[in-house]
């Protein structure tokens, strides 16, 4: 059985994207005309990219902890805020 991962979700804000796992979601946010946002968006979609790779779920319960130190390197070049938000 092969699994295609869900692309990431437009919630109803400006700029903004959800990663999900099965327990919680990265909440990402750019600044409105951020001009390397396409690039930024291109590197987080790889991070999905790269752990299905190696064989894991991106609905793993592990998958916000197993990526968080990537996402915030990103953030430190894409300059963009994100929380965890814990789903209920």
């Amino acid at each position: 059985l092969l699994m295609i991962p869900r692309p990431p979700i437009s919630p109803p804000y400006p700029n903004t994207t959800l990663f999900r796992s099965k327990h919680r979601e990265f909440l990402i946010k750019f600044e409105n005309d951020y001009d390397k946002q396409d690039e930024a968006w291109s590197a987080l979609n790889q991070i999905v990219k790269d752990y299905s790779k190696d064989g894991k779920s991106i609905y793993s319960e592990t998958f916000i902890e197993d990526n968080e130190e990537k996402v915030k390197e990103l953030q430190k070049q894409y300059e963009f805020t994100y929380e965890i938000i814990e789903k209920q």
